[in-house]
């Protein structure tokens, strides 16, 4: 019974914050005055830091290539990273950091999502007072987001960022000499491809792939439709609810017009790598899909590892569409 009342709490709170801000990745840091002084004596001896850090199970192959430097940064320092098993399923994430920090179990490090500030916030030193220089040099937009109760509680090193990722040899051949810069034009662009595409003899083409299972992907297109209008961002920083107006209804009801017509029926089951599967076939115009952001210094993002195995001769990749306010593009990881 504890157990599934700790649950819902962590569900409840994490559902107030989820959308106060687009979603990002975060590294929080809890001991920096640690690292320093293991960093900055003289005689070193080996100081051991443990990293709860996200991303070891998707993406593996970090491993081989992280370890050369990671023994180079033990050398260095006299610092040495011992890496925390981390489970699969978000939700577990989130149970095990809370309850590595609450128990005292000496994690030093952790890698967190961004909509995790809140929950773990209170548990997390305040970087501000250590890192004000360095803060200054990178992208002042994302750290709001980071920020609980007016503490700095984690700092990014690397973003996703809803793009469109497009066929450029289609849009060419159809008369288009730029990418979609509104919904409306994507929907008219993604028709006229549409029907050129299967009059040739592919069945299986679509306009559009996106993400519209009942998942977190689905809320963030949704949120980039809404913000695009200028129709606020679901919750506010007020704490007011904004989801519920004529604008945000307008967008809604667009997209659901796209399926079984630019977007098949199916895409109501698709998740990121499912859309990517029906792009990278060749089998669709346009497609939502995530681009890695690296935040090099100063101001501005570079993206990078962007996901095709088509020919790069043969995609594009763009800001995502836009409404009356604009273009909007979720930030996750």
């Amino acid at each position: 019974m504890g157990i599934a009342m700790n649950q819902r709490e962590l569900r409840e709170r994490l559902a107030r914050r989820r959308y106060l801000a687009l979603a990002a990745v975060a590294v929080g840091l809890l001991s920096l005055i640690l690292f320093h002084a293991a960093c900055g004596r003289g005689p070193r001896h080996t100081v051991t830091l443990s990293y709860f850090r996200l991303g070891w199970l998707t993406q593996p192959d970090e491993l081989s290539s992280a370890a050369p430097l990671l023994e180079q940064f033990t050398r260095e320092t006299g610092v040495h990273l011992s890496n925390v098993p981390v489970p699969e399923s978000t939700l577990d994430q989130l149970d095990l950091s809370r309850a590595l920090l609450k128990g005292g179990s000496g994690v030093d490090v952790l890698g967190i999502d961004l909509i995790w500030s809140g929950v773990l916030g209170p548990d997390l030193l305040d970087l501000g007072a250590y890192l004000g220089p360095e803060i200054a040099l990178e992208e002042p937009g994302l750290f709001p987001s980071y920020t609980v109760d007016g503490r700095l509680v984690a700092i990014p090193y690397g973003v996703q960022l809803g793009v469109l990722e497009y066929r450029t040899d289609l849009l060419r051949e159809y008369g288009f000499d730029h990418p979609p810069k509104t919904w409306d034009e994507l929907e008219r662009m993604a028709r006229k491809i549409q029907a050129g595409e299967r009059a040739k003899g592919n069945r299986n083409f679509w306009g559009y792939a996106w993400q519209a299972a009942e998942a977190e992907a689905l809320t963030c297109n949704a949120i980039e439709w809404q913000a695009g209008e200028g129709a606020g961002h679901i919750i506010e920083d007020d704490r007011t609810i904004s989801v519920n107006n004529p604008a945000t209804i307008r967008t809604w009801r667009r997209a659901k017009r796209w399926i079984g017509s630019i977007s098949p029926p199916s895409v109501l089951a698709y998740r990121e790598s499912d859309s990517a599967h029906v792009f990278d076939a060749g089998d669709a115009a346009f497609h939502r899909m995530w681009a890695t952001v690296s935040l090099t210094p100063g101001p501005k993002l570079r993206l990078m590892h962007l996901r095709s195995s088509l020919a790069l001769g043969r995609t594009g990749y763009a800001r995502l569409p836009g409404g009356a306010a604009g273009a909007a593009s979720a930030l996750g990881g």
